[in-house]
């Protein structure tokens, strides 16, 4: 038996840089780790970790990469950017040499989309080349370059509605209606030529801000124009903010395939004024499948008291809202009017044809 006194002595020299534990001189191994540190795997995994690191460090200074090319793209263009949202062909932010100025080229494949009213897609883009409106991006040209159709139209704007709700929350009421005037303005233009926009989200309205209080509006991403795909797989919400997932803003007729119309771009748009107006979605839910349902039910949209909306604010953006479209507003001029009205501090005439009648003899 051998006496605990004669037992070799073990020198504690040091804590363990892991745990804290102390650390002896005689065991064998790094003296600033303890046994149960030393034996686990981290440290090596911190250590592979590092050498894996090291090859990417020095890919990061390796020269950028030469400049874009598409064989598609005309050799006169300098293309800046790929947009990878672009949904059934491509689209590329490019330098126009010879007018020294950003453009976008959308490539569109020949046939009939769903948002041109049963029209060819070469008659809706030269429809759309002979539209020239302030707050609807502009449609430069249809081109053919090898046997590629391509648009030639303004670059969106930097910023738009959804970068100004998830910075600033909301807009103020005056704010808002100066806003959806002229989307409304922009939007009859399209229905004008029997085009659906069918995309209305709040990154599809572009803002180009003026001063603090009056805002300029592009319309974008209309129809065969349109370079964004759906964010339905995005989450709902963040923390206790709600994202601008396109779920919030999809008409019942869009959720059940139906082919939208100008119906499903009132209520669209309406979801949008609702969400700029609160800071919150019409309807929400935990999960998209959620608020896909409370779209389809039957039961009307509504505000909530502590939101403080003018009850002739809400007649109109509820109107818009109904989950029939025969209870919709028929048309987007008749939004933009009442829209007007309330700037003007009037009652809306929600499309009643008596009041309408009336309001023409000046009554």
């Amino acid at each position: 038996m051998v006496d605990s006194n004669d037992s070799p002595k073990i020198k504690l020299v040091a804590a363990c840089e892991e745990c804290g534990e102390p650390v002896g001189a005689s065991e064998g191994r790094d003296q600033s780790l303890c046994a149960k540190c030393f034996s686990s795997d981290e440290p090596q995994d911190n250590e592979q970790a590092q050498a894996n690191a090291q090859p990417q460090s020095q890919a990061d200074e390796q020269p950028p990469d030469q400049m874009l090319f598409d064989e598609d793209v005309p050799d006169f263009y300098e293309i800046l950017e790929l947009i990878p949202t672009c949904a059934h062909g491509k689209a590329f932010i490019v330098h126009d040499n010879n007018m020294n100025a950003p453009l976008l080229l959308r490539f569109v494949t020949i046939g009939v989309a769903r948002l041109t009213g049963g029209l060819p897609i070469e008659t809706v883009a030269n429809l759309l080349v002979q539209q020239d409106h302030p707050h609807l991006t502009t449609v430069y040209d249809w081109k053919n370059h090898k046997s590629k159709n391509y648009l030639i139209l303004d670059p969106p704007p930097p910023k738009n509605l959804e970068t100004v709700i998830q910075n600033e929350g909301f807009l103020d009421l005056p704010r808002a209606i100066d806003v959806f005037i002229q989307v409304c303005e922009a939007l009859e233009v399209l229905h004008k030529i029997s085009v659906v926009h069918g995309h209305i989200r709040p990154r599809s309205i572009g803002i180009v801000e003026q001063s603090k209080t009056v805002d300029t509006v592009k319309v974008t991403n209309f129809s065969i124009t349109s370079v964004s795909s759906n964010n339905i797989e995005q989450p709902v919400k963040v923390s206790r903010n709600y994202t601008c997932n396109d779920i919030f803003y999809m008409s019942p007729e869009e959720i059940r395939g139906d082919v939208p119309s100008i119906s499903s771009d009132i209520y669209s748009l309406g979801c949008v004024i609702f969400h700029s107006i609160t800071g919150k979605p019409v309807y929400r839910g935990r999960t998209v499948d959620e608020v896909r349902n409370l779209h389809l039910e039957p039961k009307p949209a509504e505000f909530r008291r502590r939101y403080e909306i003018p009850a002739h604010v809400e007649q109109v953006v509820l109107k818009m809202l109904e989950n029939d479209p025969a209870l919709r507003y028929k048309s987007v001029n008749g939004v933009r009017r009442d829209l007007e009205r309330l700037r003007d501090n009037k009652a809306p005439l929600l499309e009643d044809k008596w009041k309408t009648w009336m309001t023409y003899l000046g009554q």
